[in-house]
């Protein structure tokens, strides 16, 4: 089995990596989100309201 890829090869990253990595970028995008939200709910209601 040989797979050549014309870059340079990366590190190898294991199952638990990548769990790790996608937990962080989930909880990453999470948090972004309720910022966001929380960010907007204030001109939301006043757009509502008005």
């Amino acid at each position: 089995m040989s797979n050549e890829n014309p870059r340079p090869k990366l590190p190898e990253m294991t199952a638990e990596d990548m769990a790790f990595n996608r937990r962080i970028f989930f909880s990453l995008m999470f948090v972004g989100l309720v910022l966001l939200v929380s960010l907007a709910l204030p001109s939301l209601r006043e757009m509502f309201a008005g």
